[in-house]
């Protein structure tokens, strides 16, 4: 029986856990990249340039990221690890 929420997560599924983390990490960074576009909206509504510019240059690097991620699972789809 599993002793921790981590172990049920790990436990739960055919999926290897490498594999699940990209695909968690890949989510978790484009839901970042949708709040920073609409944080970005805030800023610009508000008048505030700075915050706007941050949260552009925020989610710069989160799309950089995504596309980091979205290379390597790819990689494991083609290598047929991805299971």
């Amino acid at each position: 029986m599993p002793e921790s929420a981590m172990d049920m997560i790990r436990e739960g599924g055919s999926m290897k856990n490498q594999n699940h983390n990209l695909i968690h990490s890949l989510a978790r960074t484009l839901d970042s990249v949708a709040r920073n576009e609409l944080y970005r909206q805030d800023a610009r509504e508000m008048g505030c340039n700075e915050c706007e510019e941050l949260w552009s240059k925020l989610g710069d690097l989160d799309r950089q990221q995504a596309q980091l991620l979205q290379q390597e699972i790819k990689s494991h789809v083609q290598n047929d690890i991805f299971d």
